[in-house]
Protein backbone atom coordinates (compact mmCIF):
# COMPACT_ATOMS: atom_id res chain seq x y z
CA UNK A 1 0.00 0.00 0.00
CA UNK A 2 1.14 3.75 -0.84
CA UNK A 3 1.18 6.46 1.53
CA UNK A 4 -1.42 8.54 0.90
CA UNK A 5 -0.05 12.30 -0.33
CA UNK A 6 -0.74 15.73 -0.75
CA UNK A 7 -1.73 17.41 -3.46
CA UNK A 8 1.77 18.90 -4.39
CA UNK A 9 3.31 15.69 -3.82
CA UNK A 10 4.87 16.76 -0.40
CA UNK A 11 4.68 13.45 1.65
CA UNK A 12 5.24 12.62 5.29
CA UNK A 13 7.09 16.24 5.69
CA UNK A 14 9.53 15.53 2.94
CA UNK A 15 9.87 18.12 0.80
CA UNK A 16 10.84 17.33 -3.02
CA UNK A 17 14.61 17.49 -4.24
CA UNK A 18 14.01 20.41 -6.72
CA UNK A 19 13.69 22.78 -2.97
CA UNK A 20 16.36 20.86 -1.36
CA UNK A 21 19.16 21.68 -3.07
CA UNK A 22 20.63 24.96 -2.29
CA UNK A 23 21.40 27.47 -4.53
CA UNK A 24 24.95 29.08 -4.21
CA UNK A 25 26.89 31.80 -6.19
CA UNK A 26 29.36 30.51 -9.06
CA UNK A 27 32.16 32.44 -6.63
CA UNK A 28 30.91 30.24 -3.90
CA UNK A 29 31.23 26.88 -5.69
CA UNK A 30 34.79 28.03 -7.27
CA UNK A 31 35.93 28.67 -3.69
CA UNK A 32 34.50 25.18 -2.40
CA UNK A 33 36.24 23.70 -5.42
CA UNK A 34 39.34 25.59 -4.67
CA UNK A 35 39.12 24.58 -0.89
CA UNK A 36 38.54 20.79 -1.48
CA UNK A 37 41.26 20.54 -3.87
CA UNK A 38 43.94 22.63 -1.58
CA UNK A 39 42.49 19.75 1.55
CA UNK A 40 43.41 16.69 -1.13
CA UNK A 41 46.47 18.40 -2.12
CA UNK A 42 47.89 18.93 2.11
CA UNK A 43 46.31 15.26 2.71
CA UNK A 44 48.53 13.51 0.06
CA UNK A 45 51.46 15.78 0.54
CA UNK A 46 51.65 15.31 4.19
CA UNK A 47 51.46 11.17 3.45
CA UNK A 48 54.33 11.83 0.85
CA UNK A 49 56.27 13.92 3.13
CA UNK A 50 55.54 10.66 6.00
CA UNK A 51 56.59 7.57 4.15
CA UNK A 52 59.42 9.82 2.71
CA UNK A 53 60.50 10.09 6.44
CA UNK A 54 59.91 6.66 7.27
CA UNK A 55 61.69 5.34 4.18
CA UNK A 56 65.16 7.08 4.49
CA UNK A 57 67.01 4.73 2.70
CA UNK A 58 70.48 6.81 3.04
CA UNK A 59 69.66 7.06 6.97
CA UNK A 60 68.70 3.48 7.01
CA UNK A 61 71.65 1.95 9.01
CA UNK A 62 71.86 5.07 11.79
CA UNK A 63 68.31 4.28 12.94
CA UNK A 64 65.45 6.65 12.53
CA UNK A 65 65.93 10.46 12.17
CA UNK A 66 63.99 13.45 10.96
CA UNK A 67 65.03 15.27 8.59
Amino acid sequence: MGLPSSPDGVQDGVTPCRSCVKEISPLELIGRTVARIAAVSGVIALLIWVTWVMLDVKNLQSGFTLP
